[in-house]
């Protein structure tokens, strides 16, 4: 347990309980308390309160306690006045401001104490003048308007009081008091016409519109009026007639109606539990299969109703609801679910390494802590339901769905990189899954904080205690406990793994671990045990440096007698001799010097009685095995450094660094120019070194965050999207898998940071000081730093890539969807740019179908359409192709079929362009309008389709470089941005033609959007590189041209296709016997190896005919180029390269053979889901 976390939850005593100072007070209830509670009740709780005080304070009965209403231009006012005297003293007031759309209610001479937030505490207990006898009312009142949006402020005794949800389920309710600012103190005359109120003497409540709320409307109010029978009198004062036991109303409109010490009771209370059961048997059987909710609820969880609990949704009056619901026969959508999952049945899951884990570490997890010690926890089937867990307070019990126990369901929304492994091979051998259960414990021990009786800020404390403390000793629990017999006669040898790599390991040599070597006969219950205590020496007696065994310490348990022996880090194995040959022994192994968890004990085994005789047969192999993780599933920092805990750093006026906490800093790198870098920093450890009597060198090994608003996405076009926040974060990360975790943190040197402060904003709640989310947080004032995105930079020849964060940092029910592909399906293309030609190619050559081409012109496009004959085609724009698809008018296409992975590709088409003599200074003019075209495909791909069910598993946009221009850039960082908000991970790179053996002088921006958060591997092999020289790219197709010998065309023209080798083979060239013309065009030399320039906009002033162009760029001979000639040059000013499409292509595949999954079923019939041959122009549904 860690120091003094005793202390954490510590309930503060009654001693200042009427003390008023700024704090956070959790007031024991949650947002689904009173569900059955109107806005109308809220008011006359507020009402009761404010006239019961009233009553109280100036000594008045409930007759002489009388109303004024007064009806102004811009509001109404509830006057009361003192009955005696001349002044009209004024005693308090409502007042509702119709431009506000607000209510205010003042109480003078009043106030409140800290003890009214106590459920219970009452100043009218005992009192039967007053409507109330106990404090719940201004707190349910408060509660009921804050979750119909509603905001709620007080000022009383010099503070101000504010209500609200908190904790990660925004269900825990508080009030926040603050001191009130000295402006507000100024103390106001309460007089007539003036309705002020002294903060420092009475009460004021204000009601108005919340963050997504409306205003009060006057019907709203006056529909609140209604409760109070001062207010809403009858117009003739005789139709009251007044007793001692009560008053009769004969006007007829209050027919039907009861008040209570002038307050309305709702009709809906007067109605028996019998008449209510009738009611509801009625509507059950008149409503097979449907589920009745609220219709005034403002959040009546349809999609729960729909997708959780598969039912029909129905909506009864609110009257009616609230009369079945007091009674418990109807309950909302998530009290249903709560309800089904805590009747559900007890799992039976089958028992796998992998269930076995998680149970131990949940268990071990709850022990940490005394407050979470005694907690039970028990497997459920759930009932279908989306419910994770529920705890019982009173029986101490916490049911969790029994999903978490198998590995192929909790993997489905939390992929990693095991769950891409052999599953069957996986479970029998090892587990490799800590994440699974660092997020199942957070939830479990927010899920029980959320009962305790304590304040928001030690619960968020223990909450970040708990997580710290579950993280670390997960990292060093040790894995893969074995014992085996070994050669040696009553000789066991025990072995174990652990998490750190070889490097790290030999830095920490100063550590150890503790193994307990108990008799199964004796000490079987042990096998249970989760947390270790350390070791307590008792002297250099018992200290046995034994050469072979690998032990530093071997002594007797004093618990059991059973032998204990403390092993080095380095070592990982103890061997223990002289045992009993006729019991069996297993082993309890953990890390020794702090609290820790065991590993999973093994099954007990035995020494041998004899060293076994020699044999030239062969033998089953007893030696002493030794039990690594593999090196590809470990990764680590390999720092030859030793660590500490914390550094105070004198250059920085002592600023203490501390491991497993955030600092903001700013740096300056080692190769930086005088530039300052701002970023926030999580420490993982302080590494140091240190020669001789020289200044220690200290290094932060930290995850780094920059500031959003200070990355390039900080442009215009992120501001079409409304300012980015100062709290938002960007990580900053190498590796996928380990991301934001230490074994993808980075070093920064102490001597580089030139200023380091706390962060300079508040984390909410139980929330971490950085907070990883798939969505901005909904209260971005309550909120700290969050964290939505991740950036890599380009790295070797691998893309740079940003990307929402990955699952291994969000909390479950935000994590990533997994795709599933069938194995034996072909991911199909949808070519959005049947004009730019080489993109379907690429993808063509490994093996996708090219299905579709959306935005195809019969004028231009007909190359496209001769090379994928059974594609479809789409005329039209892509934006009408798109919504006609959407909105039904098209019928569904073919290529929608699920379990087939389905890219879009998008290329800058310039075929449009027709003119040819554009100026110099407005030749780049049009390259930015294709450009931005081609973005917004994207873009509309995005719009018309909603994140979840977008068809396109990938989008793949090839731009020219122009898309990085100062004026492209807006759009093309919002397209990116879009992209991650439609959950995609965006990997960018940048290729240069001439690098992959293309001789043309071009750069292409590559964009590429996975549904996955995965790495994009850009798998180039150099031998694919084309030859060097225009020579070598098209020998192939050259030999002597007669014409060229020709006297008027000498060495005008120079090449000419080869001869077809077979009848079948068409070789297509065109145009070799087009004349140079001097001074503007020349043949290209063979021996060349210059890049060629392709302009854009005008005609290549170099002589080449289209095959061997063809050639150059990479297409095979047998593309047919459809426009002939004229048009030729138009071809390669705006194609790419197939080369580039195919490298591309690669990668998107190497990351659908991850996803394709055996949950899909049998394959053996797989053709139900592939794309038709069949050729379709035009599919319309009018």
């Amino acid at each position: 347990m860690a120091p003094g976390s005793e202390t954490l939850l510590r309930q503060e005593d009654g001693s200042d309980r009427d003390e008023l100072k700024p704090t956070t007070h959790t007031l024991g209830l949650t947002r689904n308390y009173v569900p059955s509670w109107s806005q109308q009740d809220a008011f006359r709780e507020l009402y009761q309160n404010w006239k019961d005080a009233i009553i109280f304070t100036f000594k008045l009965n409930q007759r002489s306690f009388k109303t004024e209403v007064v009806e102004l231009t811009d509001g109404i006012q509830i006057l009361v006045y003192h009955p005696l005297g001349l002044n009209r003293e004024l005693l308090g007031y409502i007042w509702f401001k119709r431009k506000e759309g607000s209510v205010k209610i003042t109480n003078f001479q009043a106030k409140l104490e800290r003890r009214n937030l106590e459920l219970g505490s009452s100043t009218k207990r005992g009192n039967n003048t007053m409507a109330g006898t106990h404090s719940e009312g201004l707190k349910l009142a408060a509660l009921v308007l804050r979750r119909e949006n509603r905001r709620v402020r007080i000022t009383s005794s010099k503070y101000n009081w504010t209500f609200g949800f908190r904790g990660p389920t925004k269900s825990i309710f508080f009030c926040k008091l603050t001191p009130a600012p000295p402006t507000q103190l100024d103390a106001v005359n309460k007089i007539l016409g003036n309705l002020k109120a002294d903060p420092a003497t009475d009460v004021s409540i204000v009601i108005d519109k919340g963050r997504d709320g409306k205003e009060i409307s006057e019907e709203e109010f006056r529909t609140w009026l209604r409760v109070s029978l001062d207010v809403e009198r009858p117009k003739d004062p005789t139709d009251i007639i007044e007793t001692p036991q009560g008053d009769l109303i004969l006007d007829e409109n209050y027919a039907g109606k009861m008040y209570l010490k002038g307050l309305l009771l709702p009709s809906e209370r007067l109605i028996s539990r019998r008449t209510a059961l009738a009611i509801w048997e009625r509507l059950k059987s008149q409503g097979v299969g449907k589920f009745y909710y609220d219709r005034e609820e403002s959040n009546p969880d349809i999609d729960i109703i729909k997708k959780s609990l598969k039912r029909q949704p129905a909506p009864l009056s609110n009257k009616l609801w609230r009369i079945l619901s007091k009674y418990g026969f109807i309950r909302k959508p998530r009290e249903e679910q709560n309800h089904l999952f805590r009747n559900s049945s007890v799992s039976d899951e089958p028992s796998t390494l992998f269930s076995i884990n998680i149970q131990r570490g949940l268990s071990a997890c709850l022990a940490l802590h005394a407050r979470t010690q005694r907690v039970q926890v028990e497997y459920v089937t759930g009932a279908e339901t989306e419910v994770e867990m529920l705890f019982d307070k009173q029986k101490q019990l916490l049911k969790v769905h029994e999903k978490w126990l198998n590995f192929s369901r909790i993997h489905e929304t939390t992929p990693c990189r095991a769950s891409m492994l052999d599953e069957i091979q996986l479970l029998d051998s090892i587990f490799l899954c800590d994440h699974v259960i660092e997020e199942l414990c957070d939830l479990a021990v927010i899920e029980i904080v959320e009962t305790f009786d304590c304040n928001v800020d030690a619960a968020s404390r223990f909450i970040k205690s708990m997580r710290i403390q579950v993280r670390e000793n997960l990292q060093h629990m040790p894995r893969e406990v074995s014992v085996q017999p070994s050669d040696e006669p009553r000789r066991l040898v025990v072995s174990w793994a652990d998490n750190e790599s070889e490097r790290v390991r030999q830095v920490l040599n100063n550590g150890a671990y503790s193994v307990i070597l108990h008799r199964e006969r004796t000490c079987s219950q042990m096998r249970s045990e989760l947390l270790h205590t350390p070791l307590q020496r008792v002297g250099d007696n018992d200290i046995a440096m034994t050469n072979g065994t690998g032990m530093i310490l071997n002594e007797i348990d004093e618990r059991c007698g059973c032998r204990r022996a403390m092993v080095s880090h380095l070592t990982r194995r103890a061997v223990f001799s002289e045992l009993d040959p006729h019991e069996r022994y297993f082993p309890m192994v953990a890390e020794e010097g702090v609290v820790s968890f065991y590993g999973i004990p093994p099954e007990a085994d035995q020494p041998l009685a004899e060293k076994p005789t020699l044999s030239t047969q062969p033998t089953q192999n007893h030696g002493e095995r030794q039990v690594i993780l593999p090196e590809d599933l470990r990764h680590d920092i390999a720092l030859d450094l030793p660590h500490i805990a914390y550094f105070a750093s004198p250059d920085l006026n002592g600023y203490v660094f501390t491991i497993n906490e955030y600092v903001q800093v700013k740096w300056r790198p080692e190769m930086a120019t005088g530039e300052t870098t701002e970023s926030v920093a999580f420490i993982h450890r302080i590494l140091y070194k240190q020669y001789g009597d020289e200044k220690p060198q200290v290094y932060l090994l930290a995850s780094r965050y920059s500031f959003l608003e200070l990355f390039h996405l900080n442009s215009s076009a992120i501001q079409l999207f409304g300012p980015v926040n100062r709290k938002e974060l960007l990580l900053h990360f190498t590796d996928f898998d380990t991301m934001g975790k230490r074994q993808d943190a980075e070093l920064i040197p102490t001597s580089q940071i030139i200023e380091a402060r706390n962060l300079e904003f508040e984390p909410a709640p139980y929330a971490e000081p950085v907070q990883s989310v798939a969505h901005a947080p909904a209260d971005l004032d309550a909120s700290g730093f969050y964290c939505r995105f991740a950036l890599r930079s380009k790295v070797g020849n691998q893309p740079a890539c940003i990307t929402p964060l990955g699952s291994n940092l969000l909390r479950y029910h935000e994590r990533w969807k997994v795709p599933r592909y069938y194995p034996l399906a072909k991911p199909v293309i949808i070519d959005f740019s049947p004009s730019v030609l080489g993109l379907a190619e690429g993808f063509s050559q490994e093996g996708f179908e090219v299905a579709a081409g959306i935005g195809f012109s019969t004028v231009h496009d007909m190359t496209w359409k001769t090379r994928y004959s059974s594609a479809e085609v789409y005329d039209g724009t892509q934006n009408d192709v798109l919504a006609q698809i959407t909105n039904g008018q098209l019928a569904q296409p073919s290529w929608l079929k699920p379990g087939t992975a389905k890219v879009a590709v998008i290329g800058s088409s310039h075929s449009q362009c027709e003119s040819d003599n554009i100026r110099k200074d407005e030749d780049t003019k049009p390259v930015f309008n294709h450009i931005l075209q081609a973005l917004q495909t994207v873009q509309h791909i995005l719009s018309n389709f909603e994140a979840v069910h977008n068809p396109f598993d990938f989008l793949v946009c090839v731009l020219p470089e122009a898309a990085l221009n100062p004026d492209v850039l807006p759009i093309f960082m919002q397209t990116v941005y879009l992209l991650l908000g439609n959950r995609c991970s965006v990997h960018i790179q940048n290729v240069q033609l001439p690098t992959y053996g293309i001789l043309v002088d071009k750069i292409f921006i590559v964009i590429l959007a996975s549904p996955v958060c995965v790495a994009h591997q850009w798998v180039w092999d150099p031998s694919e590189m084309m030859q060097t020289t225009i020579g070598d790219i098209i020998r192939g197709l050259a030999f002597q041209n007669p014409r060229a010998n020709h006297p008027n065309r000498e060495g005008q023209c120079s090449f000419k296709c080869k001869t077809p080798s077979t009848e079948n083979e068409t070789i297509y060239n065109h145009d070799t016997n087009n004349p140079a013309i001097p001074g503007v065009t020349q043949p290209i030399e063979m021996s060349s190896t210059m890049a060629l320039k392709i302009p854009l906009f005008r005609k290549p002033s170099f002589l080449h005919p289209i095959r061997e162009m063809a050639r150059i760029f990479g297409f095979p001979d047998d593309f047919v180029f459809y426009d002939g000639p004229r048009g030729s040059h138009q071809y390669f000013s705006h194609a790419v390269p197939p080369m580039v499409a195919k490298i591309v292509a690669r990668g998107v595949r190497g990351i659908i053979e991850q996803f394709q999954g055996r949950e899909l079923g049998d394959t053996s019939s797989m053709d139900v889901v592939l794309i038709s041959s069949r050729a379709v122009k035009r599919q319309r549904t009018e």
